[in-house]
């Protein structure tokens, strides 16, 4: 079903266990191209590159750049949805720390 996402599941039985190096390179991953993972990519390259100017990441170490035509961020090709999803995960925990830390802040020193 070329071009379709689907659920799949399977079994492959080895003559001997696989290392950790072999199953990571065997594990099967959502495609890019599936409209649900770009969809997913897309918010988390917003979230990712409002970050990154925020933080005044370096130029050379962000993982999106502004595109000023259609005023949004856009992923940098070298950039796996692996590594995309790991920064995005570290924005939300910063935003939730952030939060936490705002929220005892308002509630006084006894709570």
């Amino acid at each position: 079903m070329q071009g379709e996402a689907f659920r799949a599941w399977g079994e492959i039985i080895y003559s001997q266990p696989l290392t950790e190096k072999e199953i990571r390179q065997y594990e099967l991953k959502p495609s890019r191209q599936n409209a649900d993972m770009r969809e997913r990519m897309e918010q988390q390259t917003q979230t990712v590159g409002k970050w990154e100017v925020a933080k005044r990441i370096p130029e050379s170490k962000r993982f999106t750049w502004y595109y000023n035509d259609f005023g949004c961020y856009v992923l940098k090709e070298f950039v796996t949805p692996e590594q995309l999803s790991e920064r995005a995960q570290i924005v939300e925990r910063q935003k939730s720390a952030h939060q936490k830390k705002v929220q005892k802040k308002k509630g006084g020193p006894d709570r």
